[in-house]
């Protein structure tokens, strides 16, 4: 029925807006929750998919119907995955798409993977080390004695 009425000109076709304007997050460790409002333009049947292109964001509908809207706006809720998050700049897109409007949402997080948790523990560089079989006398601060001898070496002018 709806596309009858678009197609004879009686109605217009439901139409999404919303802020595409880039949303810019810094990563804190800590899962982070925010809201994209969309507005329709009518009344009327709508049937969008909802989807992301980033492990690192995660919405919590798949889909967004007529039956979301209160009036004319409907909230999404986005979640920010911190466990997905590398260091620097993680690049993301959340797209709603419909019959008649498409929108397209870039998000970007910027994190230095520094968690104050995490501060500290080297388990996953350790292992990492062992596993390529890295020699022990390259890294500097495996003792405080290495470290001290490196940088007396550095202040000498000894680039051993």
């Amino acid at each position: 029925l709806e596309e009858f009425l678009v197609a004879t000109g009686v109605k217009e076709g439901v139409r999404l807006a919303a802020d595409t304007a880039e949303r810019r997050y810094t990563g804190t460790g800590e899962e982070q929750v925010d809201c994209l409002t969309i507005s329709r333009n009518t009344w009327g049947y709508l049937a969008c998919r909802v989807s992301t292109d980033a492990r690192f964001l995660a919405v919590e509908k798949e889909s967004i119907t007529d039956s979301d809207f209160v009036g004319n706006s409907c909230e999404l809720r986005i979640h920010i995955l911190p466990r997905y998050l590398h260091r620097g700049k993680n690049f993301g897109k959340i797209t709603v798409a419909g019959t008649y409007s498409r929108l397209e949402v870039p998000v970007v997080v910027n994190s230095d993977a520094h968690f104050a948790a995490r501060i500290g523990v080297f388990d996953q560089a350790v292992a990492l080390l062992e596993e390529v079989d890295f020699p022990k006398k390259l890294i500097i601060n495996a003792d405080i004695d290495r470290f001290e001898e490196v940088v007396a070496q550095k202040r000498a002018g000894l680039n051993q």
